[in-house]
């Protein structure tokens, strides 16, 4: 994964926006966003990778990488009092 070697900040997240949510709530405003967290600062206590949470694509930084034998993945960085909601993983 091309974040792996970078380091975060106390409070920082790395999320990827996701479609649908994972319990199939449907969201009303136009600038929050459904999102996988894909990496946390090593001294989060609040979120883990894995994680679906929503979050407001105005409060956050978006960078892309090109990831070999996946193409051009879009990140956002986004600070964890900026996440809203995080959705319980509903299993299978």
């Amino acid at each position: 994964m091309a974040l792996d070697g970078f380091i975060l900040k106390k409070g920082q997240i790395v999320i990827t926006i996701d479609t649908t949510s994972a319990s199939g709530m449907q969201l009303t405003s136009s600038s929050l966003s459904y999102a996988y967290v894909e990496k946390v600062s090593a001294l989060s206590d609040m979120y883990i990778v894995g994680d679906y949470v929503i979050f407001n694509t105005a409060d956050a930084i978006n960078f892309t990488f090109d990831e070999t034998g996946i193409g051009l993945v879009s990140y956002w960085l986004t600070t964890e009092d900026k996440i809203y909601l995080t959705e319980p993983l509903i299993a299978p």
